[in-house]
């Protein structure tokens, strides 16, 4: 499981009941859950997730939840571009069509979340 995976799969639903501090042993691995949690709390602010070329070399890929009737995380969607070909303005463009649907989606599973 790749880095962004696994701050994807627990990052908006504080409730998810993932215990990031189980098995910490050193000082490094305090600091890397650090920045996991420091990740995944910029993640729930913007309300997506980037990985470029995190997974494979020259693709940019941003993802954003779908929530179900009881604002649990249910799934999400992404989409993926090959990095540089798009211009910062379509990429925000791209960005906010994902949020758009990804808010459609949760809205027809019944939830009513404002994220």
């Amino acid at each position: 499981m790749t880095k962004s995976t696994e701050v994807f799969s627990c990052l908006l639903s504080s409730s998810s009941g993932v215990n990031l501090s189980s098995g910490v042993k050193s000082p490094s691995q305090e600091d890397e859950l650090e920045k996991y949690k420091e990740e995944i709390e910029e993640i729930r602010n913007r309300g997506y997730s980037i990985s470029n070329e995190e997974v494979d070399k020259g693709v940019i890929a941003y993802g954003a939840p779908i929530f179900n009737h009881d604002n649990e995380v249910a799934g999400a969607i992404a989409i993926a571009n090959i990095v540089g070909v798009l211009s910062e303005d379509k990429l925000r463009d791209n960005i906010e069509q994902l949020l758009k649907t990804a808010k459609q989606i949760s809205n027809d599973l019944g939830s009513f979340n404002n994220n």
